[in-house]
């Protein structure tokens, strides 16, 4: 049974670790290649992703309210990589926050969670194909402000 839209999402998967994340990102070959980041729309999904992947790979936050988590990397060192962005039920905030900072942004096949063999909850991917700093200025967002070179805060 796939529990993924909205309030159908049992809370208690919070409470586990999404290493259907990393199984996923072996399967497609982006653990091993250097020019792939990883990047959520969400503070608190970017400590799940950064978890499972044990900081195999630099991670970016698509948002305003990164948190700490703006430190992790300097994103002057991403642009031209390309990014497998995770989110969950999120594609509004994908595509207005993530899409600016790329050429494109391409729909993958979803991450299914499971959890004991079931099907629990499914995260959206996206491939966004070589970050850059976004054309329209961003200022509302810390990532913005960072490849200009300044604090994200």
């Amino acid at each position: 049974m796939q529990q993924a839209h909205g309030d159908n999402v049992d809370p208690t998967i919070q409470g586990i670790d999404y290493d259907d994340i990393k199984t996923y990102f072996e399967q497609h070959g982006y653990l091993n290649n250097p020019k792939i980041f990883t990047g959520t729309p969400r503070w608190w999904l970017t400590g799940k992703v950064d978890w499972v992947l044990r900081g195999q790979k630099p991670i970016a936050v698509f948002s305003d309210d990164p948190r700490n988590l703006a430190f992790m990397v300097d994103p002057q060192k991403l642009v031209g990589d390309d990014c497998i962005i995770i989110g969950q039920e999120e594609e509004p905030d994908v595509m207005n926050n993530a899409k600016p900072f790329f050429d494109s942004v391409q729909k993958l096949p979803d991450i299914v969670i499971t959890r004991h063999g079931r099907d629990e909850l499914h995260l959206q991917a996206y491939y966004g194909k070589n970050f850059h700093k976004p054309a329209t200025p961003r200022e509302d967002l810390p990532l913005y402000r960072q490849l200009t070179g300044r604090s994200p805060f």
